[in-house]
């Protein structure tokens, strides 16, 4: 037998009060108790335990109707029902506010209690219920891996799980009623804010909405986190947006480990082809010993020390390049100037007697990601050059420092400087900066084909001034980092990525206005240094624009069945006719094919070869 419904009534008017209880009765309730003042229906409460109250606006003590009902609600969690007889509006009002389940109006007369009273149970049961599924909702939401945010279609921010307030520094109290454009901006990877545009795609599609690749969020102290995840409108009955939950997840570790992979393989297979042409060089080199001894028996020994000299720096580059093969790995981050001050002694015992080494390295230069053993084949290629410059006697001066500089072809506006000054005569001061010497262009005399092609895969760039017969000047420029951390998280692909190779100026600047922001620009000098950049370059490579009319056709061949090899997507377009029966293009038409390249989403194939 199911108990009766506890009713407690709280009246100061004993006769209402007694007439109140009859009723009740007769309607199948149990009548808990009675009591006139505020006080007195608290202790009745925690007493009897009663199931609902009703309660007079108007009652005897210091605490009113409206405000005893407002502590039974919150703290006992009952629901109320006013007894009222007659009200100002102002009073009528605070009444509302407190949310009543109903009112009862006296005298009784003909009042349908029950009913009163069930439809209060009712509601009140109903809101229990909601208020569970909100906590337990809550209760998920907070245990998810995933940051959560809801917003109203505006964009105001309504909810945080824990997740969202650990990725964007804000708490649910503190990002409550803002922005999402304030609590969790995201840029693209042009920098653009993307938050507000993605909610309203949300609200006007009606499905998931992707946030794009390579998207960062802003955090509250303006960190930048890449993320993933998507944006959803839920809808009320009448197919109205009625929110929008946002799903994010930090994807920093996910992409590096996916660098890692992508290195890992293009290093293994550009370790191969170096091992290769490193070991028929190296056996070249042997020959021209062997003969060199030979010449040695018959005198002549002034020629045959130049050919030996000749022989151990090929061999020595031959080494570096079967070296190279077993130091690929994982990117990582590589502090310069720690590296430098440790490197120093190696450094010198590699340029030899009669050539002094200097390294002056500032402490901003920072940090540079490196893969591998790539920073330090660099470093001895530039060592090599400047000592063959020297021939054996003057200075090589290892400068370092921030640089900041706009460049179209890099993400980064941040540049580590690399600089390797030689000077044939001793004790000229180079700790200078060496900016104020012109471009020249390049020193033709300095073998840099390795240090070009691993400054472009890089994102970075080089530049080779001539300053005199006496000295000479090679600046790299690689993407600086403030911090480790910032640069272990520094990897990141961009969409579309030109390699352009031999261009002159003029359609190389063309090629750049076509392009604009749409891609990434990489450059090379020759074929050579397009298989290397090819090997090195982490990221995909769509078009590859050659202007091969100097190339002999034996090399030209061999290089591009190396770049077809690593790289069987790329379409390839060619400046001059010669060896592919194209027509030459001027650089007003190069641009014009260059524009057609980004007509298709997917990347495509202008020409072939």
């Amino acid at each position: 037998m199911n108990q009766a419904t506890k009713v407690m009534i709280v009246e100061d008017e004993a006769i209402i009060a007694r007439d109140i209880e009859i009723q009740l009765a007769s309607a199948g309730f149990a009548v808990t108790g009675t009591s006139a003042n505020a006080a007195d229906a608290f202790k009745q409460i925690e007493r009897d335990s009663p199931d609902i109250v009703l309660m007079d606006i108007s009652i005897q003590g210091n605490v009113d109707g409206i405000a005893a009902a407002d502590v039974v609600r919150n703290q006992y969690q009952l629901p109320v029902i006013y007894l009222t007889a007659h009200a100002d509006e102002t009073t009528l009002e605070r009444a509302r506010s407190t949310e009543p389940f109903g009112f009862i109006v006296k005298p009784l007369g003909n009042t349908n209690m029950k009913a009163v009273i069930t439809m209060a149970l009712h509601k009140h049961h109903m809101e229990r219920e909601l208020d569970n599924h909100r906590k337990m909702l809550s209760t998920i939401l907070h245990g998810l891996p995933d940051a959560v945010l809801v917003a109203d279609p505006g964009g105001e921010v309504l909810f945080l799980n824990k997740a969202a307030e650990e990725l964007t520094g804000w708490t649910q109290d503190s990002a409550a009623g803002r922005s999402l454009l304030e609590v969790a901006p995201m840029e693209d990877d042009n920098g653009r804010v993307i938050s507000l545009d993605l909610v309203e795609e949300a609200v006007k599609e009606g499905a998931p909405v992707r946030v794009p690749r390579a998207s960062a969020l802003i955090t509250r102290n303006r960190g930048a986190v890449e993320v993933a995840g998507q944006l959803a409108a839920a809808r009320s009955g009448n197919l109205r947006a009625a929110g929008v939950f946002v799903t994010l997840q930090d994807v920093t570790a996910q992409r590096q480990e996916e660098q890692c992979l992508r290195q890992e393989h293009q290093m293994l297979v550009a370790g191969e082809l170096a091992r290769g042409v490193a070991q028929e060089f190296y056996a070249l080199c042997n020959l021209i010993d062997d003969c060199a001894s030979e010449i040695g028996k018959n005198g002549n020994v002034s020629e045959v020390e130049v050919i030996q000299q000749a022989s151990q720096l090929g061999k020595g580059m031959a080494i570096q390049l079967m070296d190279l093969r077993e130091g690929h790995g994982s990117s990582h981050a590589l502090n310069v100037s720690q590296y430098l001050l440790a490197s120093q002694s190696l450094l010198e015992r590699f340029c030899r007697m009669g050539i002094v080494v200097d390294i002056s390295s500032h402490p901003d230069s920072g940090y540079i990601v490196s893969t591998g053993n790539h920073f330090e084949q660099m470093l001895m290629n530039l060592c090599m050059s400047g000592r063959h410059f020297l021939n054996g006697n003057g200075k090589i001066s290892i400068i370092t420092n921030a640089h900041h500089e706009p460049v179209t072809s890099s993400r980064s506006r941040s540049f580590m400087r690399l600089a390797m000054r030689a000077d044939k005569i001793a004790g000229i001061e180079t700790t200078e900066e060496v900016n104020q010497f012109p471009f020249e262009g390049q020193f033709p005399d300095l073998n840099l084909s390795i240090v070009r092609a691993i400054a472009v895969a890089s994102e970075g760039f080089s530049r080779t001034v001539e300053i005199s017969d006496s000295s000479c000047l090679v600046e790299v420029f690689l993407p600086r980092y403030d911090s480790r951390d910032s640069a272990g998280a520094a990897a990141k692909e961009h969409s579309r990525v030109l390699l352009l190779v031999g261009l002159p100026l003029q359609s190389v600047e063309a090629v750049r206005a076509a392009a604009g922001d749409k891609a990434m620009i990489l450059e090379a000098a020759n074929l050579a240094e397009a298989c290397l950049i090819s090997e090195l370059y982490l990221g995909d490579i769509g078009l590859i624009v050659v202007n091969d009319s100097d190339a002999l056709p034996q090399r030209r061949t061999r290089a591009y069945e190396r770049i077809r090899a690593r790289r069987p997507d790329a379409g390839f377009l060619y400046t001059s006719g010669d060896g592919h029966n194209a027509t030459p293009l001027s650089a007003e038409e190069l641009a014009q094919q260059v524009e057609s390249f980004f007509e298709d989403p997917p990347m495509r194939k202008i020409a072939s070869a």
